[in-house]
């Protein structure tokens, strides 16, 4: 049976500690980049919390990085992902514009209420409101200095806070 669900992922300081590697990221230099993967890193328990969410529903991942770049750092880390939208999915739409959201939902062939987007930075927020999905801002640092929620997201700091706001709120779509 398929998943009702979706989690739609961002790539880059969310699923990825990409920090380390953001100069050769800004710079485009993606030989290099490629070169220095093992300068990234997954966050605490972010396996653990994937094994867990699995079975239960879809999984996708959403970056405004190139395809070839988002593969490779996903096969460096062994994740599994059945949907990705890259970059050049969406020509000249990129977050916070939700097109590349509703590329990834239209994939798994789920209606975009019925997809969380999960990301480090304001504008995954915005374009998962934009694309009237649940947007879960995930920082790792805690809440930005001056970052205002959109009406209907949460803040986590990890994933166990993550994974308590989703099983809530899927609970509370059942009832």
């Amino acid at each position: 049976m398929k998943p009702s669900w979706a989690i739609l992922l961002d790539l880059d300081e969310t699923l990825v500690r990409t920090k380390a590697i953001e100069a050769y990221r800004k710079k485009r230099d993606w030989s290099r980049i490629h070169q220095h993967f093992d300068q990234t890193e997954l966050p605490m328990h972010t396996l653990k919390f994937l094994e867990r969410i699995r079975p239960h529903v879809s999984l996708g991942v959403v970056t405004s990085s190139p395809r070839s770049y988002a593969e490779r750092l996903l096969a460096y880390h062994q994740l599994s992902v059945p949907v990705l939208a890259a970059y050049h999915d969406t020509p000249g739409k990129h977050k916070p514009e939700p097109d590349p959201l509703l590329f990834a939902a239209n994939r798994l062939c789920l209606s975009p209420s019925q997809c969380f987007h999960i990301g480090n930075d304001v504008n995954d927020i915005v374009a998962a409101y934009r694309a009237n999905m649940i947007p879960i801002l995930l920082s790792w640092n805690g809440l930005p200095e001056g970052v205002q929620l959109v009406p209907g997201s949460t803040f986590c700091a990890n994933w166990q806070e993550v994974l308590s706001y989703l099983k809530s709120r899927i609970e509370e779509s059942r009832r």
